[in-house]
């Protein structure tokens, strides 16, 4: 049973419409959250933020008088830290993807089912709970009292710009001038992706008592050639929905090939002292280059194939509703 009653941390809902609020709001209760505040107007939202403080908040992109989009930029100066997840009838990508450059936690379509929320609130938790502690750390920082490098020893990175950055930091750790400091996006240290991967992994099957599987040397691709727009949070976020949807051995590739938008540079990861190829990963499953219609065709097809042709079980595989995927079959039908 899904319990969230050991958090304090407040959930804020923000919707225009009192029947979506009055939903998910009696979802966050039976899941035992203990503090959660219902927002109609998003007017009105920093008015309620200036009294909470530390929060997560969910948030419709579709509202009068100032639309969830605007109300995100905003919040992405104003509350940096509170992790913001969209929850929107819209399955565009490029609004995803949109959402994400500009700070968004985690991006949900209508309708969602309880697993899948609850997903969503547990990292986004979590993120309240890593900002903290990088607030205690600045602190430290901040005091010019830096006398303990096992701070960074949990770090995860074997890319030398980052490494070379901890060293300035250590090497700087006396002087009482402000400097500051850039950390280099995940899009540039990739060698950083599949061991910050493998750590979300595990910590993603212990948080949701789940065996450890491996990542699987096609999802890894997948993650190599994505660009990250939405850094650590947004490879933290599929990896979570991979490990929630896993059956298997090892996560598979299914699980993010719809949400994500950049596919194109997909490379066959090379072994040592392989000769270089041009063929991709999607390639060798599907024959040839493959258009983003026909991946959503391979994932519907792949779901179906693993459920025995079971709609229910194959959506909760895709990650969709039902309904949706009844309507892309239908579609499908006709074409």
């Amino acid at each position: 049973m899904i319990n969230f009653s050991h958090s304090t941390v407040p959930v804020v809902l923000v919707d225009d419409e009192r029947s979506e609020l009055d939903a998910y709001g009696f979802l966050l209760t039976s899941m035992g959250v203990n503090q959660v505040v219902q927002v109609r107007d998003s007017r009105r939202l920093p008015a309620v933020m200036a009294d909470l403080g530390v929060c997560v908040l969910f948030l419709d992109l579709n509202m009068p008088h100032k639309s969830g989009f605007e109300v995100l930029k905003e919040l992405r100066i104003t509350h940096p830290h509170i992790p913001v997840v969209i929850i929107t009838a819209n399955s565009e990508i490029e609004s995803a993807v949109e959402c994400l450059k500009q700070g968004a936690h985690d991006y949900l379509v209508k309708p969602i089912n309880m697993n899948t929320f609850a997903s969503a609130l547990r990292n986004a938790l979590e993120i309240c709970a890593l900002r903290n502690e990088v607030f205690t750390l600045k602190g430290v920082s901040f005091n010019r009292n830096l006398k303990s490098p096992e701070h960074f020893q949990r770090i995860i990175t074997q890319n030398p710009t980052m490494i070379g950055l901890f060293q300035y930091i250590e090497s700087i750790s006396s002087s009482r001038e402000p400097i500051l400091i850039q950390v280099p996006p995940l899009r540039e240290r990739k060698e950083d992706i599949p061991l910050i991967a493998a750590y979300l992994r595990d910590q993603a099957a212990k948080a949701m008592g789940k065996p450890v599987v491996e990542t699987g040397q096609q999802f890894a691709a997948v993650l190599a050639a994505h660009p990250f727009p939405g850094n650590i949070r947004e490879l933290k976020t599929y990896i979570y929905d991979a490990v929630a949807q896993s059956t298997d051995t090892s996560l598979r590739v299914e699980t993010i090939l719809d949400r994500l938008a950049d596919v194109s540079t997909l490379s066959q990861p090379q072994t040592p002292n392989a000769a270089p190829t041009h063929t991709t990963v999607l390639e060798d499953l599907m024959g040839e280059f493959p258009t983003l219609a026909a991946l959503n065709e391979y994932a519907i097809d792949q779901a179906l194939e693993r459920t025995d042709n079971n709609q229910s079980k194959a959506a909760r595989l895709l990650g969709i509703s039902k309904q949706a995927l009844s309507k892309r079959l239908k579609k499908r039908e006709k074409s």
